[in-house]
């Protein structure tokens, strides 16, 4: 066991996003998640690529001093508290918009859901359910769920030669019905699993994500025979 009384450089880190996304987002009602490894629930999509500066979280405590009679402090009370997060979504894709300017706001043509509208205006915007998703290092994951949070303040969007068009966000947080504005959860990166040692479901799955053709087959035996096939032929993405 390490050493507590001493310097590990084990337990610093660089957050670094998950390959293939780590901001998501879902409307409220959706279920919160309340783990680092449980897969997210359905609703949640990704908000696509986030600038380098990646996801940051600034606190806000504030205290008033208190006296007694005759002048001497005695304590303090609190008198402000708040959560905020910051980020640069730089893709723009009408899922993105709706969380910056409205869901009422952006409307998406049914027949091309390349050709939308997006009003400007001063209606109050949406709260949502969000989940980053951080690596530590190659042992560890973060998961940071805010159960409410709401686009507060928004950079300008630069639409010139040498800029991204991205969306520089600041997200207020809400606190739940615990109290909490956010909360962080940490887990091990548990060890892949070899192919033999995946359930049916799992199998499944991989197959899908490889695009390996198991249409057909039901039985573990049958799976994993054409998913090996598959991949020795080089026929998996």
């Amino acid at each position: 066991m390490p050493n507590a009384m001493t310097n590990n450089n084990d337990n610093v880190y660089v957050g670094k996003p998950k390959v293939g996304g780590a901001v998501f987002v879902a409307p409220i009602g959706t279920p919160v998640p309340t783990d680092a490894e449980t897969p997210l629930p359905e609703g949640f999509f990704c908000v696509g690529y986030i600038s380098s500066d990646g996801f940051a979280t600034s606190n806000t405590r504030k205290a008033e001093a208190k006296q007694a009679w005759g002048g001497d402090t005695v304590g303090s009370a609190q008198s402000e508290y708040a959560d905020t997060a910051t980020l640069e979504m730089l893709e723009t894709k009408p899922e993105n918009l709706r969380i910056v300017y409205g869901s009422g706001n952006v409307i998406v043509d049914p027949d091309n859901p390349r050709r939308y509208r997006v009003r400007h205006n001063s209606k109050e915007l949406d709260n949502w359910v969000w989940a980053v998703e951080q690596l530590l290092g190659t042992e560890q994951v973060l998961r940071s769920v805010i159960d409410k949070g709401q686009v507060s303040e928004m950079e300008e969007v630069k639409r010139n030669n040498e800029d991204f068009m991205g969306y520089k966000v600041t997200i207020s947080m809400y606190s739940n019905a615990e109290g909490d504005t956010y909360n962080d959860y940490y887990a091990p990166i548990e060890a892949e699993k070899g192919l033999d040692e995946m359930t049916v479901d799992e199998l499944k799955a991989y197959a899908a994500e490889h695009a390996i053709d198991i249409s057909g087959k039901t039985l573990k035996a049958d799976i994993l025979a054409a998913i090996k096939a598959a991949e020795a032929a080089g026929e998996g993405a």
